[in-house]
C-alpha cells in the first residue's frame, strides 16, 4: 500500500492484484523497477505509479502465462543484450568479463572469469536443464582457453539441438591492431569457425582469419569464398575500407541449397567514433537472419537502418564541440533512447548485388 507525504499532505492509495495459478520468480524484482521509473516520471503520484506498474507486471504474467518466447538465446555479449530482448530474444548472458567499463575509457578495473567460473556456470544451467537453446552468440572473450571451453559448447549444444545457430563474433581487433592477446586468433580460426553457421567479422579480422590481406573487391570477394569453404553459411564483413568517399562496405554472403547470395551496402561513417557497433551488428544480424531465413539483403539493410539511427540519435546528444574533442562518456550509445528504433527500424539505404 504506497503512501506519499509531501507538503504536509499525505496521500495513501490501494490496488487489488489478482493472482495467478501458477507462482513465478522476478516479480518483486521488477514491483521495484517499475515504481522508481514512475514515480520519478509522474513526481511521486502514487497512485498513478501503482497502477502502471501493476499493469505492466499483470501483462508480463499473462504473456509469460500463454506461452514462452519462440527463441532462447545464450549470449557472450554485452551491447547486443538489450537489442536482443527488444527483439523478442529471451537472452542468458554470461559475461567473459566483469568490468568497470568498457575497455574504450583510459581505465579499466576488473577481471576476466576463469575457466573454473565458466564450468561452474554451466553447471548450474545443466543442473536446472536450461541448455534447451536455439541460438548462441559469441563476441569478446580475452582468454583463449576459456574461448576454447566455448568452442567446445557449441558443439555440446549442436549434438542436443543440430538445428541451433551459432553466430560467432571474431572480436580480436580493428584498424590493423589487435586489441586482444594474439593466442586467441588460432582458437577461433581452427576451432570456433567449423561450428560456425554465422560468422561477422570485420575486414581486419577477416583478413586475420583467411590470411588474404583484402585490398580490393576482387580479394574481398576470395576471402567471403574462403569462410564458405570451411562450411559456414553465411559471412558478413561488417565493415571494410572498400566503400565511396566517407562510406565504409559491408557485405553478406549466403549459400542456401547450393546457390549463393551475396550483397554490399555502403555505410556513411560518422566524424565521431563509437564502441559497441561490432557487438549491435553482430546481435541484429543474428535476429534479422533468424527472422527472415538468411535473406542476407534485408537482414544487412535493417541492422544497418538500425545502427545508423542509434549513431544519428547518439550524435543529437554531443555536446557542442569538435568530435574529436568528444570524451568517451559523451559517446556512449544511445540504446534506450533509440528503442522506437531499433523495434521497427526505417530502411534508407538498400544493399545491392556484390559486384567486382
Amino acid at each position: 500500500m504506497p503512501s506519499f507525504k509531501g507538503g504536509g499532505s499525505k496521500t495513501t492509495v490501494s490496488i487489488n492484484i489478482p493472482q495467478f495459478d501458477a507462482s513465478f520468480t522476478g516479480t518483486g524484482d521488477l514491483f521495484a523497477a517499475l515504481m522508481l521509473a514512475y514515480i520519478t516520471r509522474t513526481n511521486h503520484n502514487v497512485k498513478e505509479s501503482l497502477e502502471r506498474t501493476i499493469a505492466t507486471i499483470q501483462s508480463v504474467l499473462e504473456r509469460t502465462a500463454q506461452s514462452f518466447p519462440n527463441k532462447v538465446y545464450f549470449q557472450f555479449y554485452y551491447w547486443g543484450i538489450f537489442v536482443s530482448q527488444v527483439l523478442g530474444f529471451e537472452v542468458d548472458a554470461i559475461n567473459t568479463v566483469q568490468f568497470s567499463n568498457h575497455s574504450g575509457y583510459g581505465h579499466l578495473k576488473g577481471k576476466v572469469i576463469t575457466e573454473q567460473d565458466f564450468d561452474e556456470l554451466i553447471e548450474g544451467l545443466k543442473m536446472n536443464d536450461l541448455m534447451d537453446y536455439t541460438h548462441v552468440l559469441t563476441g569478446y572473450c580475452r582468454s583463449p582457453q576459456l574461448l576454447s571451453k566455448i568452442g567446445e559448447l557449441v558443439k555440446e549444444l549442436k549434438k542436443a539441438n543440430p538445428t541451433l545457430m551459432y553466430v560467432c563474433d571474431p572480436v580480436m581487433g580493428d584498424n590493423g591492431r589487435m586489441y586482444v592477446p594474439e593466442e586467441v586468433l588460432p582458437i577461433y580460426a581452427n576451432e570456433l569457425l567449423s561450428v560456425a553457421d554465422v560468422i561477422c567479422p570485420n575486414q581486419f579480422e577477416a583478413e586475420l582469419l583467411t590470411k588474404i590481406p583484402i585490398k580490393d573487391k576482387a580479394s574481398l570477394l576470395k576471402t567471403i569464398n574462403v569462410l564458405h569453404d570451411r562450411g559456414i553459411k553465411t559471412v558478413v564483413i561488417s565493415s571494410s575500407e572498400l566503400g565511396p568517399e566517407k562510406h565504409l562496405l559491408g557485405v553478406a554472403s549466403t549459400v542456401v541449397g547450393g546457390s549463393k547470395t551475396t550483397v554490399s551496402i555502403n555505410i556513411p561513417q560518422f566524424d565521431a567514433s563509437f564502441t559497441g557497433t561490432g557487438d549491435l551488428f553482430a546481435a541484429l544480424m543474428l535476429a534479422y537472419i533468424t527472422r527472415t531465413n538468411h535473406n542476407v539483403k534485408e537482414s544487412l539493410e535493417r541492422t544497418i537502418a538500425t545502427i545508423q539511427s542509434v549513431l544519428e540519435r547518439t550524435a543529437q546528444s554531443f555536446p557542442n564541440k569538435d568530435p574529436s574533442a568528444l570524451t568517451c562518456k559523451e559517446k556512449e550509445l544511445k540504446l534506450i533512447q533509440s528503442k522506437s528504433d531499433i523495434e521497427n527500424p526505417v530502411v534508407k539505404i538498400e544493399a545491392q548485388p556484390f559486384s567486382l
